[in-house]
């Protein structure tokens, strides 16, 4: 685990995320679509509230890697989510299509 709290990276297919996240739980993560060795690069930043699991298939074969955390509550994810979006600024996501608009 990294300072910034993410376990990771793992390769985003359907196997490696029903092996590494477990669970119903709600959780934060973030994904890399460079998959250039040691290097991640935060491009997307997500949550589920309800189920981190279930949240990060929605995203495989659009992206190589992702790294998450689980969080206690829906505000926990929702925060998680924030700070890493503030920390990383990627350059997808639900801001980065606000700001063009």
């Amino acid at each position: 685990m990294e300072r910034n709290g993410l376990r990771g990276p793992f390769a985003l297919s359907d196997d490696m995320i029903d092996r590494e996240v477990n669970g119903h739980r709600a959780g934060a993560f973030a994904l890399d679509d460079c998959g250039n060795g040691d290097n991640f690069t935060i491009t997307f930043v997500g949550r589920s509230d309800i189920d981190v699991n279930n949240q990060l298939h929605v995203y495989v074969g659009r992206y190589e890697r992702f790294k998450f955390v689980y969080c206690s509550s829906a505000k926990a994810a929702f925060e998680r989510e924030c700070e890493l979006f503030h920390d990383f600024a990627p350059r997808e996501g639900i801001y980065a299509l606000i700001d063009a608009k």
